[in-house]
């Protein structure tokens, strides 16, 4: 998961927003809360879409594209 402490700092960001607005304004607004959580599953899931998998063989192969590329 290449941006997962990315994502995390983003989702700290927010809810300690959310928490400084709640104590601001007095109410709790489930709505903020649900997106909140919501935007966190979103960009996990996309983290993990964007995610190639690398195997020995993979990085084999890449290699061997490289350095032929060179000469």
């Amino acid at each position: 998961m290449k941006f997962k402490f990315s994502i995390i700092a983003i989702t700290v960001l927010l809810t300690i927003l959310f928490i400084k607005n709640s104590i601001d304004t007095g109410t709790f607004d489930v709505i903020k809360l649900i997106g909140i959580v919501a935007i966190a599953i979103l960009l996990f899931w996309a983290d993990k879409k964007l995610e190639r998998p690398v195997n020995k063989a993979s990085l084999k192969r890449d290699l061997k594209k490289e350095f032929h590329h060179k000469e």
